[in-house]
């Protein structure tokens, strides 16, 4: 541990043990974070696959951030997170986090967790019956946290500036139908349930969505916890907010279907007018990666809020 540490705790159990602690280090911390991989590799401990996978993206540790805004603060703040995790020979896992909080990007907090593998087959069998709820949660919150529409999105969509729209033929929205319609001559399924559509019936397609409002977030609990799944968001042009906003204004308790490559990602019930984005939920890091790639193309890294597209616009 950094002899500059404050903030230092420890906790050790018979299946684990982890360790928290508080660094002057300036974002993004590249000096702490080569040093800290370094130590692991001189211990011999290996990174995981998705750790192999971030360290190749361009931009180095700075691209392996991720932002968003926690709104279960009053008042809600931003935050700057990385992770990475590695293995040793015995199968042990080993968690670094690392997160800036608010304006303060100057003060970074560690979290170190080594897990064993028989802590690691216990939670495997709990997160089968307990993750689904979980994420349930974590996306009610995060849904209650996201404005329907800021201000400068209203002027925005009341606007006549020119937009670059998607031109990938990838997303596509449409309504579902839990039961066989006269018009269905399709069906998909999505989380156990049967859903039926006409494929002609389409209500927003790439002509819909902004180029530049592709972003992902990491889904978290209501008390900030990043749970490692991610959300990508799709913001909407002028007209596919004014279609998404009557449809929905007028289908109340209808199911709205996300495709994706043509195969059903999401269907949703309407609970009341959309008119800002549609989120594409519970995705891993390399899923939301390919995804934003169909979406714009090759590009380094996954793009969060905020961060200008790969070619600068």
């Amino acid at each position: 541990m950094p002899e500059d540490a404050i903030e230092v705790s420890y906790a050790r159990t018979e299946l684990s043990e982890s360790a928290s602690y508080a660094l002057r280090r300036t974002y993004p911390a590249g000096e702490l974070l080569e040093e800290i991989e370094r130590t692991l590799d001189r211990l011999e401990w290996s990174p995981a696959e998705e750790r192999r996978a971030q360290s190749e993206v361009p931009g180095g540790y700075e691209a392996g951030w991720m932002e968003w805004v926690d709104a279960t603060v009053d008042p809600p703040q931003r935050v700057q997170s990385w992770h990475a995790k590695w293995h040793d020979r015995d199968d042990n896992t080993l968690t670094y986090q690392l997160r800036y909080m608010g304006d303060d990007r100057g003060l970074v907090h560690v979290w170190i967790q080594r897990l064993t593998p028989e802590f690691q087959r216990i939670s495997d069998s709990l997160r089968a019956v307990v993750l689904p709820q979980v994420m349930a949660e974590a996306r009610k919150a995060q849904e209650s946290s996201r404005p329907a529409l800021t201000q400068g999105e209203a002027d925005y969509l009341a606007g006549d500036a020119g937009e670059e729209t998607l031109s990938s033929d990838y997303l596509v929205v449409r309504p579902v139908y839990r039961g066989s319609s006269e018009t269905a001559d399709d069906r998909a399924t999505f989380d156990g349930r049967t859903y039926y559509y006409d494929k002609s019936e389409t209500l927003l397609t790439d002509e819909h969505f902004r180029r530049d409002g592709v972003s992902v977030f990491e889904l978290q609990t209501k008390d900030g916890t990043g749970l490692g799944r991610m959300g990508v968001e799709v913001l909407l042009t002028r007209e596919g907010s004014h279609r998404l906003e009557e449809w929905t204004a007028a289908h109340l308790e209808e199911f709205l279907g996300t495709f994706l490559g043509g195969e059903l990602q999401e269907a949703a019930r309407v609970k009341g007018p959309l008119n800002r984005e549609i989120i594409i939920w519970d995705l891993s890091e390399e899923e939301a990666e390919a995804v934003q790639e169909r979406l714009l193309g090759p590009s380094p890294g996954l793009r969060y809020p905020g961060t200008p597209l790969a070619d600068g616009k």
